[in-house]
């Protein structure tokens, strides 16, 4: 019990340490510039071979929390749809535009 508390702890430190709390954000749209909710909206790191992912919302606002300070590839994917990508991406960006097109 005590060392479940105490990993518990340290998981917080971890996330609440310097360079871990930056967030990337930005809105998902159609080829129209209509807003698309459900989009896998993932930032990933290449030096660590990590990726964090969202779902954007019904307004395709999408944030992604807890990043370290480093250069993030941000992709949106969706069935259907042709991926999306922006590289070079760093924590702190807002506005970021993931613009999606029907895969045919």
């Amino acid at each position: 019990m005590k060392l479940r508390g105490m990993a518990v702890v340290a998981a917080g430190l971890l996330m609440c340490a310097p360079g871990f709390a930056a967030s990337i954000s930005g809105k998902v749209v159609d080829g129209s510039g209509k807003a698309m909710g459900g989009v896998t909206v993932s930032a990933f790191d290449p030096e660590r071979e990590m990726s964090v992912s969202v779902f954007s919302q019904p307004d395709g606002s999408f944030k992604i929390d807890g990043l370290r300070d480093a250069t993030f590839n941000v992709r949106g994917r969706l069935l259907g749809q042709l991926d999306t990508m922006k590289e070079g991406v760093k924590p702190g960006a807002s506005g970021v535009a993931l613009a999606m097109a029907p895969a045919t």
